[in-house]
């Protein structure tokens, strides 16, 4: 697939016609090239640089084994085993085994840990962070995504963004100051009979944190995580799906075996002004194999209305009491 995207980075930007110096460039370091130090004022096709290297502009292919810079734009594939520094714009694919820096980028910029942009329009891709004031597509972390405003979707633990003018975030964390959705909910029902809850995101689109106690004849702590939205009925009411998939260990916290579930809530959320009343009736699938009993399978008073050797089926009810913000 790389290779594709490579060749096809190479023809597009033969093709586009545009004022190129010099078809070719190599070099060992900065300064020790076919064009020596003037290499930085010449724009390439193509530029293989042994170490590091600096060039004006390249429009089709660079590749280093540990450095790129470009004093003007990238159009085409740009490679490194450590870093690219482009001080104008990507328009193209731009990978990097550590980091990536760039101006406006159009299309993918994809890092081993930072993808730093002024602005980005397509895909971001980082193991531990993506930054960009305007972004217009994606942005994908292992750990945090941050922008001025966002028009797409970022996936991460943490997301951060000013605005949201469309889209929303998917993580452990999301917080958009114009546009978000924030709520701190405490809610009480069979299978989690007392719960908090953080969720975080936008309205359409928000994450679920969560935990609990449930007070049993052997009391059960849990957590869980999940995702919802809200969409308007009419004025003040909300229709509030959410699927959570909860944890639960014994009050020993030993963590040798645990029960999990999943719930499909169908909330209905009356809104007054911050706070907001929630009913949640659900529908829940738990691994419990039918016959196995045990402090942990009694996760709610409420019989399953199915049971079989991999797990049973049942229904669920709770309300819940949201802070909004």
């Amino acid at each position: 697939m790389k290779k594709a995207i490579i060749f096809i980075s190479i023809v597009w930007a033969i093709k586009s016609n545009a004022q190129v110096d010099k078809q070719f460039h190599f070099s060992v370091v900065q300064s020790i090239s076919t064009d020596g130090k003037a290499s930085k004022e010449n724009d390439y096709y193509a530029s293989f640089n042994l170490l590091s290297g600096t060039v004006k502009s390249i429009e089709g292919t660079e590749i280093g084994t540990l450095y790129n810079q470009n004093m003007g734009n990238m159009t085409g594939f740009q490679a490194s085993g450590l870093m690219n520094n482009t001080k104008g714009y990507v328009n193209g694919y731009q990978l990097a085994g550590l980091i990536n820096f760039s101006g406006n980028v159009r299309g993918f910029q994809n890092a081993g840990l930072i993808n730093l942009a002024e602005n980005s329009q397509g895909v971001q891709m980082a193991g531990i962070a993506n930054t960009a004031k305007k972004v217009k597509g994606l942005q994908l972390s292992g750990i945090f995504n941050r922008a001025n405003s966002l028009n797409g979707y970022q996936v991460g633990l943490i997301n951060v963004a000013d605005s949201v003018v469309k889209g929303g975030g998917i993580g452990l964390l999301n917080f958009y100051r114009k546009g978000g959705y924030r709520e701190l909910e405490i809610s009480f029902s069979d299978y989690q009979n007392i719960g908090l809850s953080y969720k975080s995101g936008v309205k359409s689109l928000y994450t679920i944190v969560s935990v609990g106690y449930n007070f049993l004849e052997e009391s059960l702590y849990n957590a869980g995580l999940g995702i919802g939205g809200t969409t308007k009925l009419k004025e003040n009411w909300y229709f509030k799906p959410e699927i959570v998939w909860y944890n639960y260990i014994t009050n020993d916290l030993t963590f040798n075996t645990s029960t999990q579930s999943t719930h499909l809530k169908l909330g209905i959320m009356k809104k007054m002004e911050k706070i907001s009343v929630s009913l949640y009736p659900s529908i829940y699938y738990a691994n419990i194999p039918k016959g196995k009993e045990g402090d942990l399978t009694k996760i709610s008073p409420l019989q399953p209305f199915s049971s079989n050797s991999k797990g049973r089926y049942g229904f669920g009810l709770g309300i819940g009491i949201g802070f909004l913000n």
